[in-house]
């Protein structure tokens, strides 16, 4: 299978892995702890994946790989808020 190599058909792509992220979050209580964990790890897989290949494959292109990075950025903010998290409980010494 090849990957596509348009920076906006990956655009797309990394907006829809988004988008599925927040669906994910938002539907916490009808999926399930681990099932949503193992959702939200694969989503933000894929994402990191996309987003790699958009700015990876767009050396001159600086509006394009700042969009790539906020809509990695609200996609995966449940990610950013567990590894700020896991941060704060190893300098503080305990964790709940």
């Amino acid at each position: 299978m090849r990957i596509p190599r348009n920076p906006f058909t990956l655009l797309a792509v990394s907006v829809f892995i988004a988008l599925s992220t927040i669906l994910v979050e938002k539907l916490f209580w009808y999926i399930g702890y681990l099932n949503n964990l193992q959702l939200l790890s694969i989503l933000a897989l894929m994402h990191v994946v996309v987003s790699a290949l958009i700015i990876i494959d767009n050396p001159g292109k600086l509006l394009l790989r700042l969009g790539t990075v906020v809509i990695f950025i609200i996609g995966q903010q449940w990610l950013i808020e567990l590894i700020a998290m896991l941060i704060i409980w190893q300098a503080r010494g305990f964790a709940p």
